[in-house]
């Protein structure tokens, strides 16, 4: 079960893990570990905003910070997924074609300005929620 922990950090954080062989029987478990990688995320989030808070910085610091957090911890591997599916959704092509959009490690415009909208909206969102006390 260890070795699953830290194979699902492994694969979808860039927090420091001991090193384990990657073969199946280490990564069986794995799926049920990742929401602990968005719990890590969610925590630092909560301790950028205290710190925030205690600087006083403002809710536009505030926001960039807990925008950024999440690529920080992940590496990016969520906004590149996100991108190669914009931009296989955004193809209006055959199944064939989509697949083969999906596969190829260039980004398409479509990915460019969908991601760009969701930095923005993501942004916004913590702007809005930064007027919000969290109750500890």
């Amino acid at each position: 079960m260890l070795k699953s922990l830290f194979s699902a950090f492994l694969m979808y954080s860039k927090i420091p893990m001991p090193k384990c062989e990657w073969k199946e029987e280490n990564r069986r478990y794995a799926l049920g570990f990742f929401p602990l990688v968005g719990v890590v995320i969610g925590v630092m989030i909560i301790l950028w905003r205290l710190l925030c808070d205690f600087l006083e910085t403002g809710p536009f610091i505030f926001s960039a910070g807990a925008v950024f957090l999440p690529v920080l911890i992940t590496g990016g591997i969520h906004i590149d997924g996100f991108c190669d599916v914009t931009d296989a959704r955004a193809s209006y092509a055959d199944s064939q074609k989509r697949l083969a959009i999906l596969a190829d490690p260039h980004i398409g415009s479509f990915a460019i300005i969908r991601t760009c909208l969701y930095f923005l909206m993501q942004a916004a969102f913590f702007q809005g929620s930064s007027a919000c006390k969290i109750l500890l």
